[in-house]
Protein backbone atom coordinates (compact mmCIF):
# COMPACT_ATOMS: atom_id res chain seq x y z
CA UNK A 1 0.00 0.00 0.00
CA UNK A 2 1.42 2.96 -1.19
CA UNK A 3 1.66 5.75 1.56
CA UNK A 4 0.72 9.95 0.75
CA UNK A 5 0.76 13.00 2.54
CA UNK A 6 -2.85 13.57 1.97
CA UNK A 7 -5.92 11.43 2.92
CA UNK A 8 -7.15 8.43 1.32
CA UNK A 9 -6.67 10.18 -2.40
CA UNK A 10 -6.80 14.04 -1.55
CA UNK A 11 -2.99 15.25 -1.35
CA UNK A 12 -3.36 18.67 -1.95
CA UNK A 13 -6.16 22.00 -1.50
CA UNK A 14 -7.12 21.51 -5.50
CA UNK A 15 -8.15 17.83 -4.91
CA UNK A 16 -10.19 18.78 -1.59
CA UNK A 17 -11.60 21.76 -3.67
CA UNK A 18 -12.37 19.06 -6.27
CA UNK A 19 -14.25 16.75 -4.36
CA UNK A 20 -16.24 19.83 -2.62
CA UNK A 21 -17.16 20.65 -6.21
CA UNK A 22 -18.84 17.46 -7.05
CA UNK A 23 -19.97 16.90 -3.41
CA UNK A 24 -21.81 20.31 -4.05
CA UNK A 25 -23.40 19.56 -6.92
CA UNK A 26 -24.70 16.25 -5.96
CA UNK A 27 -26.28 17.85 -2.94
CA UNK A 28 -28.22 20.39 -5.39
CA UNK A 29 -29.00 18.13 -7.66
CA UNK A 30 -30.65 15.69 -5.27
CA UNK A 31 -34.57 16.76 -4.38
CA UNK A 32 -33.93 14.76 -0.74
CA UNK A 33 -30.70 16.60 1.34
CA UNK A 34 -28.67 14.54 3.52
CA UNK A 35 -27.47 16.08 6.85
CA UNK A 36 -24.34 14.46 6.03
CA UNK A 37 -23.38 15.76 2.24
CA UNK A 38 -24.53 19.22 4.25
CA UNK A 39 -21.89 18.63 7.38
CA UNK A 40 -19.65 17.45 4.53
CA UNK A 41 -19.43 20.84 2.57
CA UNK A 42 -19.35 23.14 5.55
CA UNK A 43 -16.67 21.88 7.16
CA UNK A 44 -15.02 21.43 4.26
CA UNK A 45 -15.43 24.60 2.75
CA UNK A 46 -14.53 26.54 6.20
CA UNK A 47 -11.36 24.54 6.20
CA UNK A 48 -10.29 24.58 2.69
CA UNK A 49 -8.41 27.66 3.72
CA UNK A 50 -5.90 25.75 6.02
CA UNK A 51 -5.11 23.23 2.80
CA UNK A 52 -4.56 26.23 1.03
CA UNK A 53 -2.26 27.75 3.27
CA UNK A 54 -0.76 24.73 4.95
CA UNK A 55 0.87 24.99 8.53
CA UNK A 56 -0.44 29.07 8.97
CA UNK A 57 -2.05 29.24 12.04
CA UNK A 58 -2.42 33.16 13.18
CA UNK A 59 -3.75 34.80 15.85
CA UNK A 60 -5.39 37.62 15.78
CA UNK A 61 -5.40 40.55 18.13
CA UNK A 62 -8.34 42.57 19.29
CA UNK A 63 -8.10 44.89 16.19
CA UNK A 64 -8.30 41.98 13.69
CA UNK A 65 -4.42 42.07 13.27
CA UNK A 66 -2.72 38.75 12.12
CA UNK A 67 0.13 37.45 13.86
CA UNK A 68 2.19 36.19 11.98
CA UNK A 69 1.66 38.54 9.36
CA UNK A 70 0.89 36.17 6.28
CA UNK A 71 4.29 35.85 4.08
CA UNK A 72 3.02 34.42 0.95
CA UNK A 73 0.07 34.51 -1.23
CA UNK A 74 -1.74 31.65 0.42
CA UNK A 75 -1.46 33.11 3.77
CA UNK A 76 -2.89 36.54 2.54
CA UNK A 77 -5.77 34.81 1.07
CA UNK A 78 -5.92 33.04 3.82
CA UNK A 79 -6.68 35.99 5.98
CA UNK A 80 -8.73 37.80 3.09
CA UNK A 81 -11.45 35.11 2.97
CA UNK A 82 -12.42 36.11 6.96
CA UNK A 83 -14.39 39.12 5.08
CA UNK A 84 -16.53 37.12 2.61
CA UNK A 85 -20.15 36.92 3.94
CA UNK A 86 -20.57 33.55 2.87
CA UNK A 87 -17.53 32.27 4.64
CA UNK A 88 -18.44 34.29 7.82
CA UNK A 89 -21.95 31.84 7.66
CA UNK A 90 -19.72 28.48 6.73
CA UNK A 91 -17.53 29.42 9.31
CA UNK A 92 -20.16 30.02 12.07
CA UNK A 93 -21.98 26.93 10.80
CA UNK A 94 -18.97 24.86 11.13
CA UNK A 95 -18.12 26.40 14.74
CA UNK A 96 -21.71 25.59 15.68
CA UNK A 97 -21.30 22.05 14.51
CA UNK A 98 -17.98 21.34 16.44
CA UNK A 99 -18.99 23.56 19.69
CA UNK A 100 -22.93 22.55 19.87
CA UNK A 101 -23.22 26.42 20.32
CA UNK A 102 -25.80 28.95 18.70
CA UNK A 103 -23.08 31.15 17.70
CA UNK A 104 -24.35 31.70 13.52
CA UNK A 105 -27.62 32.79 12.24
CA UNK A 106 -30.95 31.09 12.73
CA UNK A 107 -31.34 27.39 11.16
CA UNK A 108 -33.71 25.17 9.80
CA UNK A 109 -34.56 22.69 7.73
CA UNK A 110 -37.55 22.15 4.92
CA UNK A 111 -39.06 18.73 4.34
CA UNK A 112 -42.24 18.97 1.93
CA UNK A 113 -41.92 15.91 -0.44
CA UNK A 114 -44.96 13.24 -0.68
CA UNK A 115 -43.57 9.60 0.36
CA UNK A 116 -43.95 8.86 -3.33
CA UNK A 117 -41.47 11.69 -3.83
CA UNK A 118 -38.45 10.14 -1.48
CA UNK A 119 -35.28 9.47 -3.21
CA UNK A 120 -33.63 8.13 -0.62
CA UNK A 121 -34.25 4.43 1.56
CA UNK A 122 -36.70 5.05 4.12
CA UNK A 123 -34.03 3.88 6.68
CA UNK A 124 -32.33 6.86 5.86
CA UNK A 125 -34.83 9.02 6.50
CA UNK A 126 -34.27 10.11 10.52
CA UNK A 127 -38.14 11.79 11.26
CA UNK A 128 -40.91 9.37 9.28
CA UNK A 129 -43.40 12.26 9.53
CA UNK A 130 -41.68 14.87 8.66
CA UNK A 131 -40.14 13.15 5.80
CA UNK A 132 -36.38 13.50 4.00
CA UNK A 133 -35.31 17.06 4.43
CA UNK A 134 -34.94 19.04 0.86
CA UNK A 135 -33.55 21.96 2.22
CA UNK A 136 -31.30 23.46 4.87
CA UNK A 137 -31.48 27.15 5.57
CA UNK A 138 -29.50 29.93 7.69
CA UNK A 139 -31.39 33.10 8.04
CA UNK A 140 -33.87 31.61 5.15
CA UNK A 141 -30.94 31.21 2.57
CA UNK A 142 -30.90 27.17 1.26
CA UNK A 143 -27.28 26.29 2.47
CA UNK A 144 -26.56 25.30 -1.33
CA UNK A 145 -26.31 28.83 -2.65
CA UNK A 146 -24.30 30.00 0.27
CA UNK A 147 -21.97 27.33 -0.69
CA UNK A 148 -22.05 27.92 -4.42
CA UNK A 149 -21.24 30.84 -3.82
CA UNK A 150 -18.33 30.62 -1.76
CA UNK A 151 -16.92 27.96 -3.57
CA UNK A 152 -16.88 30.32 -6.85
CA UNK A 153 -14.95 32.89 -4.39
CA UNK A 154 -12.49 30.01 -3.65
CA UNK A 155 -12.11 29.13 -7.42
CA UNK A 156 -12.37 32.80 -9.00
CA UNK A 157 -9.76 34.35 -6.19
CA UNK A 158 -7.33 31.32 -5.15
CA UNK A 159 -7.48 28.03 -7.89
CA UNK A 160 -8.29 30.05 -11.13
CA UNK A 161 -6.04 32.96 -10.21
CA UNK A 162 -2.59 30.48 -9.35
CA UNK A 163 -3.52 28.63 -12.82
CA UNK A 164 -3.36 32.40 -14.55
CA UNK A 165 -0.17 32.85 -12.23
CA UNK A 166 1.59 29.42 -13.17
CA UNK A 167 0.86 30.42 -16.80
CA UNK A 168 1.99 33.59 -16.92
CA UNK A 169 5.11 32.06 -15.15
CA UNK A 170 6.18 30.39 -18.13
Amino acid sequence: MAESQGIFHLTSASDLFGCLRVALSRYQKAESKRIEDAFFLVMGANHLREWIALGYNPKFNKKKVPSPAPNSEAEKFYIEIFDNDDFKIVQALCNRAKHLTASCGLTDFSGDLSIDEWDLPIDDVVDFDEGPPTGFYVDGQEIGSILHRLLEVYRDEWFEHQRSSSASAV
